[in-house]
């Protein structure tokens, strides 16, 4: 009699081999498409925390050219200081984060200025005056070669 084909080792060992290939194949395939799209969610945000630390870069070396400009010459130094800090709270606070902290702690210096210029309760560092004539043009500076430093970094980071 004829046994059947169920009862036959080899289709027993047929089956799982072709099982344990598929299943194999399905998990490799699965287990790289999850990789790989884990890897470009990276890369993505990579990109946009990278552009994004670019232009805020951008915009405090706008600033800075900004503040070049509005305090020399000096008309009325306070008043000018004031506007420009005014300018530096609409655009440049709001990326205090992105900036490293060489950078964050000259803009505090200078927003700690502006609190005192603004709140005669509160005791500078330095008088305004001599704020104005000894340190700021330094200040902007130190800021501005900061800066530059940083931006050369991103922008020159792949170079090959």
């Amino acid at each position: 009699m004829v046994e059947s084909f169920y009862s036959q080792s080899w289709f027993w060992t047929g089956l799982f081999t072709l099982a344990g290939s598929l299943i194999g194949s399905l998990g490799t395939l699965l287990i790289k498409e999850w990789i790989t799209s884990r890897t470009q969610l990276k890369i993505e945000r990579l990109k946009i925390y990278e552009s994004d630390l670019f232009i805020a870069h951008s915009e405090l070396y706008k600033f800075i050219d900004t503040a070049y400009t509005y305090l020399y010459p000096p008309n009325n130094p306070a008043h000018e200081f004031q506007e420009l800090m005014e300018i530096y709270s609409k655009s440049i606070r709001k990326n205090l984060l992105y900036y490293t902290p060489e950078i964050r702690t000259i803009l505090h210096k200078l927003d700690s200025q502006h609190a005192c210029l603004r709140d005669h309760d509160l005791i500078p560092e330095k008088p305004f005056n001599d704020f104005y004539k000894d340190d700021l043009s330094n200040l902007l500076t130190k800021l501005k070669n900061a800066v530059e430093q940083r931006t050369d970094l991103i922008l020159h980071k792949y170079k090959v």
